[in-house]
């Protein structure tokens, strides 16, 4: 949820500014300035980051909860057999 935010206000920042500079944008990239990037392909990259990122998350804390899942009933069913 918190990527999520993140990339929520990202992209609220993207749109200020494309409303500043109607078209283009110029970006810095880690000291790699690139000029001229349409605001379009800028958020949809935006956007698919933070979806990929979204997925992932919840799907590690799925994958952990079904792992504790797992290894509950397997004890549980561990100690039914011992009694």
């Amino acid at each position: 949820m918190l990527v999520l935010f993140f990339t929520l206000i990202l992209l609220i920042m993207m749109i200020v500014l494309s409303q500043l500079n109607p078209g283009v944008i110029t970006v810095n990239f880690f000291g790699l300035l690139v000029k001229n990037i349409p605001i379009s392909l800028f958020m949809l990259l935006f956007i698919i980051i933070g979806i990929i990122w979204t997925i992932s998350i919840f799907g590690i804390k799925y994958f952990n909860l079904r792992k504790q899942h797992k290894e509950l009933i397997d004890s549980l069913c561990e100690k039914r057999t011992e009694d």
